[in-house]
């Protein structure tokens, strides 16, 4: 028998409505659906991380401090892209790609957390009225 408890009161999922189950459902799914993104988002940082650390092992010289083009800036510090071996370019590239991978995937947990809200909220009232 399970039992949901919402607005501090306890309902059981069997005597629910139809109306009602189907938004516990939609909640339930979000919720595995956040833990999935969590786990990915997770993982890609772990991923980050990793080809960070291969890029800061390769650190080339340096930029004169008066360069202003084909520059990217790693902790504070600025260097010259074309100073990169060829592989540590590849990484810098990893790490872009992996910076766009984790953006859509925050933007992609909102969404879901913002529909979960919504879920939660439209059973809350319909509980309220069926009471």
């Amino acid at each position: 028998m399970s039992v949901i408890k919402l607005d501090n009161q306890k309902f059981e999922v069997a005597q629910l409505s139809q109306v009602a189950r189907e938004q516990y459902n939609a909640i339930l799914f979000t919720e595995g659906k956040l833990k999935s993104l969590n786990s990915n988002r997770e993982n890609l940082q772990k991923a980050r991380r990793s080809v960070a650390e291969l890029v800061s092992q390769n650190l080339p010289e340096k930029a004169h401090p008066n360069k202003k083009n084909g520059i990217v800036t790693i902790n504070g510090d600025k260097f010259v892209v074309d100073d990169f071996a060829e592989e540590t370019k590849k990484h810098l590239n990893h790490i872009i790609e992996l910076d766009k991978k984790l953006a859509l995937l925050d933007m992609e947990m909102s969404m879901v957390q913002t529909a979960r809200h919504s879920y939660v909220k439209t059973l809350s009232r319909h509980l309220q009225t069926a009471a």
